[in-house]
This record gives structure tokens, C-alpha cells and sequence, in this order.
């Protein structure tokens, strides 16, 4: 999927920013809490989703980033096997197979209970150490 058909499959227009100097622009929308990673062809490489209350991913019927994170592993695992990377554990999960990283903060950052945010990947794009670079929310413009 291109950047342009990215934006008009979305009700409104997005806020375009930069993580990382020389990095494509990603696309946010829903104050950030939906965000697009673009390659260098502006086509949709990777996509992440914070928990938000007006922004609820459902995963195989599930509300995924509203389910205690052993509860949500355990669904997640009747898809794929996680890789875990024993660098993040307990707090970055990512299931190749998938293409699906799940994170959530260190305990007293946030609300520790459930995932904080998930991410999609293109078919093949994310191998387990992308969790990491990709989910990192200290990566700011």
C-alpha cells in the first residue's frame, strides 16, 4: 500500500513527523496513537497502534492491548510463536511468523498490566530484533 493510499483510507489528514533524522516521514493520526512507518518508496512498511480508548486493535476477536498481557500472550500464541528477546523480556514480544510485535512499558512507566502498543509489520518484515529498533517510544524527532 502507498503513503497516498494509506491517507485516503483514513477519515482525516495525518501529522506527518520524523523519528530519526534522514528517516521517511511517518503518518500519525488519533493524537499519535496510530502511526505508519513508510520505506524509502513510500509504501506501508510497518504500522503500530497505542493502547487509546478510541483506538482499540482487535486481534482474532479480541481487544488485544485491552487484555492482561498473559491472557493476550496466550491468544496470540494460538496464531504464531513469539521470539523472545531476552534484551526486552517481559516487555517486547514479537512473533515473526505473524509479523506482530507487541510492547509494553517497564513497570512504573505506565500501566504495566496490559500491552501499550502493537505493531504490524509487512509480510516478512519484522525479524526479532526489529522489536526493539521499531518500538522504542525514547526514538523521537
Amino acid at each position: 500500500m502507498s503513503r497516498a493510499e494509506a491517507r485516503a483510507a483514513m477519515p482525516a489528514a495525518p501529522v506527518a513527523f520524523g523519528r530519526q533524522a534522514g528517516e521517511t516521514p511517518v503518518d500519525a493520526w488519533h493524537d499519535f496513537a496510530l502511526q505508519v512507518f513508510y520505506d524509502a518508496d513510500d509504501r506501508v512498511e510497518y504500522i503500530e497502534v497505542e493502547r487509546d480508548e478510541a483506538l482499540q486493535p482487535v486481534l482474532y476477536g479480541e481487544p488485544i492491548l485491552m487484555l492482561p498481557v498473559e491472557r493476550a500472550l496466550a491468544h496470540v500464541r494460538q496464531y504464531g510463536h513469539d521470539q523472545p528477546d531476552d534484551d526486552e523480556l517481559p516487555y517486547a514480544y514479537v512473533f515473526c511468523a505473524l509479523d506482530l510485535a507487541l510492547w509494553r512499558p517497564h513497570d512504573g512507566e505506565q500501566d504495566a498490566g496490559c500491552f501499550a502498543s502493537l505493531g504490524l509489520a509487512r509480510r516478512g518484515g519484522l525479524p526479532a530484533k526489529a522489536s526493539r529498533q521499531l518500538m522504542n517510544p525514547n526514538i523521537t524527532s
